[in-house]
């Protein structure tokens, strides 16, 4: 592959960006002793790569590269992967009762639980290069206009976002579950549900995150008027409110709150870059935090507290699981299908003449805990343990860097039109499942969310406008 010049000048002012936070962190860690070190060095390597990413392509763009979706993907990774590290650090390279009980029961040394973030490390180097080098165009800002939606499209969004709300009322009603469940609830959960209930449900809420990421689209693009940015001020307080009262899960209001930022930079007067640090910092400390709350009843140790599990921490626990039973020839055979497994979701088992092989059942499987109501996601490093390795590793990001790359410069050449941006901003939104599930599995969200949702508010908006072709045109008046 030839590079050309231009993007070896970029490159060296990022390196000479990620050498400056390097040479600081380092001058940081002279008061640590050698097993701090051993935990600091990959949360150095990790921040090193994202600050050269981010500086490479703001030089590049003589603009902050905010609405971008392999920007925000490599930041949002780069947290998952060093959040784990700085728990260990805090509670004293301890595990306690609270932390996750793999990793309690192992007790691994300090370099050997290390070595799960080299591996993630080494994926985000891969990541944020291969990304780097495809990515060709400028990330979208607001001189780049969106086009408004038709009238008839905005009806259908609202309509079937209101429809969404209506079902899951109506499921939670019927059924007595609980569809935004507490962390201690002990009522029905959503597994509860009939299969195919189940399966419709999980859909339809996905289709509605997709809606609402319109309608936020829909209500930024107009917050010059009062009445559309107190809507949505109000809309974003009652999702917080609802999260804390219940204390149920975070990531709807997390993701309202980071696709707001988003759409705001990409439709708006871009906020600061201090601002921008510091909002998105409030996010991340706040759903940090309360996670740290939901617990804080479970210990009375500030240790146990720092070191509790979470899901951040889970990841490490599976893939260091995984490396252990490798590394001793323990680890068993992997069913093949478990390798396609993100293609397989595609098509419904009764078509096919195997079992799928989901890779989180088989490791509830393995470690016997399937059916007891424990569940952990896979996550990137863990297929690479079970697959070819840390050069799996290398792949996997070069792979992903590749596909963002090229889905930002195909989004570049349609800045101004509603769904590709929609598209844009639902994929930069749900892209850190790429490492908390699996590298493609976003290829099921695309089709069992994205496209229903798409094709949905077209037949929608197609039936409205045929309604309003029906109406009787009065005389002295013209239909428009």
């Amino acid at each position: 592959m030839t590079v050309n010049r231009r993007i070896y000048k970029h490159t060296s002012f990022g390196i000479v960006g990620g050498g400056i936070a390097l040479t600081l962190a380092v001058i940081g860690m002279i008061s640590l002793d050698s097993e701090q070190r051993i935990v600091v060095f990959p949360i150095v390597a990790i921040v090193a790569v994202t600050v050269t990413l981010v500086a490479v392509l703001w030089k590049r763009d003589n603009e902050p590269p905010y609405f971008d979706v392999g920007v925000f993907c490599v930041i949002v990774t780069a947290l998952y992967l060093c959040y784990p590290l700085l728990q260990f650090l805090l509670s004293g390279l301890v595990w306690t009762e609270l932390s996750d009980s793999r990793l309690a029961a192992y007790n691994p040394a300090v370099a050997d639980f290390a070595r799960v973030a080299w591996w993630g490390a080494l994926y985000l180097f891969s990541l944020s290069l291969t990304y780097a080098i495809v990515r060709k165009n400028p990330a979208a800002i607001f001189t780049a206009k969106l086009e408004s939606p038709t009238k008839s499209t905005i009806i259908a969004i609202v309509l079937l976002y209101v429809s969404m709300l209506v079902y899951v009322q109506a499921i939670q009603f019927v059924y007595g579950v609980d569809l935004n469940p507490t962390y201690s609830s002990e009522g029905a959960m959503v597994a509860n549900l009939p299969l195919l209930v189940q399966q419709i449900t999980g859909k339809i809420v996905g289709i509605g995150i997709v809606l609402q990421c319109a309608l936020i689209l829909l209500l930024v693009s107009r917050t010059d008027e009062p009445a559309w940015r107190w809507t949505l001020r109000v809309w974003a307080i009652s999702q917080v409110v609802v999260v804390v009262v219940v204390l149920g899960g975070r990531s709807g209001a997390v993701f309202f709150l980071v696709a707001w930022l988003l759409a705001h930079q990409r439709l708006r007067l871009p906020l600061r870059p201090l601002t921008v640090f510091v909002i998105s910092a409030t996010i991340v400390a706040g759903a940090l935090l309360y996670g740290f709350a939901r617990g804080i009843g479970e210990t009375d140790t500030i240790q146990s507290a720092l070191s509790a599990s979470n899901e951040f921490q889970g990841m490490y626990g599976t893939a260091f699981n995984l490396m252990t039973l490798r590394d001793s020839g323990e680890l068993p055979s992997i069913p093949w299908s478990m390798y396609f497994a993100d293609i397989l979701r595609l098509l419904p088992q009764q078509l096919l003449p195997f079992d799928k092989v989901d890779p989180s059942d088989w490791y509830l499987e393995l470690i016997g805990a399937r059916g007891t109501g424990v569940g952990f996601m896979f996550g990137v490093i863990s297929e690479a343990v079970v697959g070819l390795g840390a050069i799996e590793m290398v792949l996997r990001g070069a792979i992903l860097g590749f596909l963002f790359g090229t889905i930002h410069n195909w989004y570049s050449r349609n800045t101004s039109k509603f769904w590709p941006t929609l598209f844009y901003l639902w994929l930069c939104i749900w892209s850190y499942y790429t490492y908390r599930a699996s590298t493609f599995y976003l290829l099921g969200h695309i089709v069992f969310m994205f496209l229903p949702a798409y094709v949905l508010v077209r037949i929608f908006s197609a039936i409205i406008n045929g309604s309003r072709s029906q109406l009787p045109v009065h005389a002295g008046t013209e239909r428009t």
